[in-house]
């Protein structure tokens, strides 16, 4: 698979403090090249209007956040 065999570097990025519950996360997914393939966004509970999947879900200081939805990039599609 693309994506596994290119990847190199896990970050995260937290848009706020995460103890604030309108506060989002990134998961970025980025090759040896400096090209970022795949975006998972992760959120609070709190949010109604988005379908969270709570089966799949990140643990930082002790703050729940489950996944929302992935973003595939161009270099992600071997663009």
């Amino acid at each position: 698979m693309y994506l596994m065999d290119k990847l190199i570097l896990r970050v995260l990025q937290l848009e706020g403090l995460v103890t604030e519950e309108d506060a989002p996360i990134d998961e970025a997914y980025i090759t040896a090249e400096g090209r970022t393939v795949l975006i998972r966004d992760y959120a609070h509970d709190c949010f109604d209007d988005i379908d969270l999947d709570r089966s799949h879900a990140l643990v930082i200081d002790g703050q729940t956040l489950y996944h929302w939805t992935d973003r595939v990039t161009g270099a992600g599609m071997g663009l």
